[in-house]
């Protein structure tokens, strides 16, 4: 686990997401991005399209498996990619190779010149080798580590954070003499909603497992009763049928039909049988019996499987505990969840799409479309679902008789908020917002954003701002991160970023933005950005670094001076 700042919510660190395009080739979708978000913070991601906006989103709320880097939530590792740790192995490996063959080259030509001293050199070309090999164990034991360890927080994210939590909230609470009432407002209610999980009385376990035990019990006891009297009847049986001829007039004493009052009636009773027996059959009373029992015994399917086949009667108790088992598990299943739903850690996280058509299903209901991620997380009250639905209706503008309808009843800006609504339903602490306003007018991108600064002081949120309009995201966000192909630029605060723009690129996004200024807009030139012209890498690449305090540029030493001169002169 590592330490993290209470203050921050989310943090990416060297993320880095490519696509396999064709053998030998890959997309960098996202190369090496970093960068953190506080808590009630709105952090604008910024550039061209197909910079990577987008995928970066999706990459944190884990759409996509990262190929590398780390994504923490709250302190707890969501996300996490092993191709670092694999390039280290595939390195360190190579390394050795070279290592070995320029030691072995080595003690050859040493040989070559001290033939008398060729033993004294090869035991110390063999420890160098050793010594060198060791080294590269310990490396692949470390990364191997790593790749464990990341496998295993991004499989199990969601237990590591809740035994965090309880060991966290078991020290508050020790600490506040066991009560709960003198924790903070936000402590109360994470440990109200997550901690004090209602939990199935132990009663209830004890009394299941007991009813459990003593059906199997009593099933099995009777299987092996019914089992021990089959044998002692069967044995009879046989050892009767060795005294009586095989005739057919015999053999039809086990499948006669019997007639009753002139009706045939297949008793049930052998006893009933035996007053209608022919005794001129010259099979004794007690041998007729005999045979009648067994006959019966057998004649039944049912009791045939459980007293002939032990194994088959195990299989079927067994089975029968095991179904009665699961019911009574889905019945208390349905109980816990009835009253109480856990918010999950990735539950806290929700995203607004950027097309507001496609990301609706047209064939549900907005009732249905803002209620589905409530019934995935298990909640089964419809009152309750109702109720909350028609609040995050009224709470982005909309009203309840709208829950009817369907998407395409609705403009462009309606299913926007349709979207908003369905992100906001679930309480997340961080919303990521993947163009929210690029397929809108001037008008609705402005009732959009007026929506999201209300629900962010309304509930406290968090937002992620992706956006290629940097007006738009100057309003709107505290941070401002600058993305070009892939690769973060330029991050800065965003009255910073404006002020003294430092990046060629973010120049080159300011100067094309339109200002209702007849006279300005005559005058104003626009500002290409070309990497090769403005950038010579080919001595030493560049590196995210602070040029002042909060502001990062994407640079090598040389333009981190002439930067640093440019904030001198401003």
């Amino acid at each position: 686990m590592q330490k993290h700042d209470d203050d921050v919510l989310l943090k990416v660190e060297h993320l880095c997401q490519y696509f396999k395009m064709s053998p030998g080739r890959e997309l960098k979708a996202v190369d090496d991005v970093s960068f953190d978000i506080k808590k009630g913070e709105v952090f604008g991601l910024v550039g061209e399209s197909g910079c990577g906006k987008t995928t970066t989103g999706r990459s944190i709320i884990k759409l996509y498996d990262i190929t590398s880097g780390n994504v923490w939530f709250k302190g707890q590792r969501i996300c996490a990619g092993t191709r670092s740790y694999k390039e280290a192995i595939r390195a360190a490996k190579e390394e050795y190779a070279q290592e070995r063959s320029r030691l072995r080259a080595e003690c050859k030509k040493a040989c070559e010149v001290s033939p008398e001293r060729k033993k004294e050199l090869l035991a110390q070309c063999r420890a160098a080798i050793a010594e060198k090999k060791a080294a590269l164990s310990a490396v692949v034991s470390e990364q191997k580590q790593k790749i464990r360890l990341a496998k295993y927080d991004h499989k199990n994210c969601e237990k590591t954070y809740f035994e965090r939590l309880k060991t966290e909230y078991a020290e508050k609470l020790k600490a506040a003499n066991g009560d709960v009432n003198a924790l903070s407002e936000e402590d109360k209610e994470t440990y109200r909603s997550v901690i004090n999980q209602p939990k199935i009385p132990k009663k209830v376990w004890f009394w299941t497992a007991l009813a459990f035990v003593t059906m199997a019990v009593v099933l099995l006891a009777t299987c092996i009763a019914q089992y021990a009297v089959f044998e002692q009847q069967y044995g009879d049986y046989q050892a009767v049928s060795a005294r009586v001829d095989s005739s057919d007039a015999q053999a039809g004493t086990t499948t006669v039909s019997f007639t009753v009052d002139n009706e045939e009636d297949e008793p049930v009773d052998y006893q009933v049988v035996l007053n209608y027996f022919d005794p001129a059959l010259g099979v004794s009373t007690p041998e007729q019996t005999v045979r009648l029992r067994v006959y019966f015994s057998m004649s039944n399917p049912a009791e045939n499987v459980l007293t002939k086949k032990p194994a088959a009667t195990t299989a079927l108790v067994l089975l029968i505990c095991f179904l009665v088992a699961a019911a009574v598990a889905i019945v208390i299943r349905f109980y816990v969840n009835e009253r109480y739903n856990p918010s999950r850690l990735i539950t806290q996280i929700q995203m607004i799409f950027q097309d507001p058509i496609a990301s609706l299903n047209p064939r549900m209901t907005v009732k249905d479309i803002i209620a589905e991620g409530l019934v995935i997380e298990g909640v089964k009250d419809k009152k309750y679902i109702e109720k909350q639905v028609y609040d995050v209706l009224e709470l982005v503008g909309l009203v309840p008789e709208h829950a009817g309808r369907y998407p395409h009843e609705f403009s462009g800006g309606q299913r926007q908020r349709i979207g908003v609504a369905r992100s906001v339903i679930m309480r997340p602490e961080l919303i990521i917002a993947d163009e929210p306003v690029s397929a809108l007018d001037v008008s609705i991108q402005a009732q959009v954003i007026n929506l999201l600064n209300d629900l962010r002081s309304k509930l406290g949120l968090t937002i992620l701002f992706i956006a290629h309009d940097l007006s738009v995201v100057k309003y709107f966000s505290d941070r401002i991160g600058v993305m070009y192909f892939g690769k973060m630029v330029e991050l800065a605060p965003s009255d910073e970023l404006f002020e003294h723009p430092l990046h060629p690129y973010t120049k080159s996004l300011l100067s094309a933005i339109p200002l209702p200024d007849p006279a300005y807009e005559k005058t104003r030139k626009r500002f290409v950005y070309n990497p090769l012209a403005e950038h010579d890498y080919s001595q030493e690449q560049p590196t995210m670094q602070e040029v002042a305090p909060g502001h990062f540029v994407l640079c090598n030493t040389q333009e981190l001076e002439k930067y640093r001169a440019e904030l001198e002169q401003a």
